[in-house]
Order: C-alpha cells, then sequence, then structure tokens
C-alpha cells in the first residue's frame, strides 16, 4: 500500500520544496541573524503601491539557510541571480496619533499570503513520499513510528505529494485561496488524483 513517486515528478519543484522547508526552519528559528541573512538573501526590493505592498524576491539562486552539509544551500547552481517572483500584500495604512502604521487588509476575498502550516503540510508530504519510495522505510507503520504519527495522518499527508505542481508552487509562493489551510487540506480525504479536478475542488483557477 506504498505511494509511490510519479516518473515524470520535476526536479525542480522537489528542490524548490525543499528550499522552502529550510527557509520556514530560518524564519522559525530564534537566531536573529540566521533570519536576516537569509531575507538580505531573497529579498530584491519592496514596492509600497496604493493597493498594498510588493515584495520582490529572488528565487533561482537563494539561500535558503544551512543544508546537511552545514553550508548555505541555493535553490539551483546558477552564480547570478536570475529570476524573481513577486507577493503582493494587501495593506490599509491606519493614521494614530502618535503616526501611521501599516496593517494587512482583509483577504476573505483575495488569497491567503504565505502559510508556514501550510508548506509544512506540504513539505512533509514530499519528503516522506521520497523516504517510501527510496526504500528508507519499509512501511506506512515504520514511518508512522519514527514520526510519532498516527497512521491515518501519515496517509493522508502523502496523499498531497500529489498536488499538481502548479498547485504547489501557489501554496509556497502564498497564492492559495484565502481559505485553504492545511487542517482543511489535511482533512480532505477525498482528494480526486486528476490536477484539473484538484484545481477546482481547491479553489484555484482553472
Amino acid at each position: 500500500d506504498l505511494l509511490m513517486p510519479d516518473q515524470d515528478d520535476n526536479n525542480d519543484v522537489t528542490r524548490a520544496i525543499d528550499a522552502a522547508n529550510r527557509a520556514a526552519d530560518v524564519l522559525a528559528g530564534a537566531d536573529g541573524n540566521a533570519r536576516r541573512q537569509l531575507l538580505d538573501a531573497r529579498l530584491d526590493h519592496v514596492e509600497l503601491r496604493e493597493s498594498g505592498i510588493t515584495l520582490c524576491l529572488r528565487t533561482s539562486a537563494a539561500d535558503c539557510g544551512p543544508g546537511p552539509d552545514g553550508r548555505g544551500t541555493r535553490v539551483s547552481g546558477d552564480d547570478e541571480w536570475t529570476q524573481t517572483v513577486t507577493v503582493e500584500l494587501p495593506v490599509q495604512l491606519t493614521r494614530r496619533a502618535n503616526g501611521s502604521r501599516i496593517v494587512l487588509a482583509d483577504r476573505e476575498q483575495g488569497t491567503g499570503g504565505p502559510d508556514p502550516n501550510l508548506i509544512r503540510l506540504i513539505t512533509d508530504a514530499h519528503s516522506w513520499n521520497r523516504m517510501v519510495a527510496e526504500g528508507e522505510v519499509a512501511s506506512l507503520r515504520e514511518l508512522s513510528n519514527r514520526e510519532l504519527l498516527d497512521r491515518s495522518d501519515i496517509g493522508r499527508t502523502l496523499n498531497l505529494a500529489f498536488l499538481a505542481p502548479d498547485i504547489v508552487e501557489a501554496i509556497l509562493d502564498g497564492r492559495q485561496p484565502a481559505g485553504l489551510t492545511a487542517r482543511k487540506l489535511k482533512r480532505m480525504s477525498d482528494l480526486p488524483l486528476d490536477w484539473s479536478e484538484q484545481r477546482q475542488v481547491l479553489g484555484f483557477e482553472a
């Protein structure tokens, strides 16, 4: 009953997921210097507009924190930055007696923004699926024992290793629908394998 990877899995997506996982660890950690270094490496520039703030992030050679060898790891082997992605944050300018403050606007009708729990769920799915496929664990029971999680939780998470690549990329970029949370995604036991149906069920544009 083991889940095997699609032979056409995209290595670039896999590397991006691994990089996002490392970046999430850095951002959630207590090392302020590491967080600043990560942001310095990622952030290209910031644009302040009437509709919100736009962050332009480097992606093709981003230093995403220490890898297994303890050194910084890059998404690709390029020495130069070759690609950026933009993340738009709708904000409102609130004026107070002691100055103005920028706050995030209501996202009810927009995208959810980067969600560490959702990103972690996706990275776990791909990591565990590779462990199973490469024989690092012999069964879901062994994986469950190793991760100290119920087998049903492991199984539901593993299903997410087969999400459409564009859905995975949207989640990593924080462009998923506002109502899509890790809890909701993990509880979708009837998630279809067809990518078009996945987009429809999860609320992504076709």
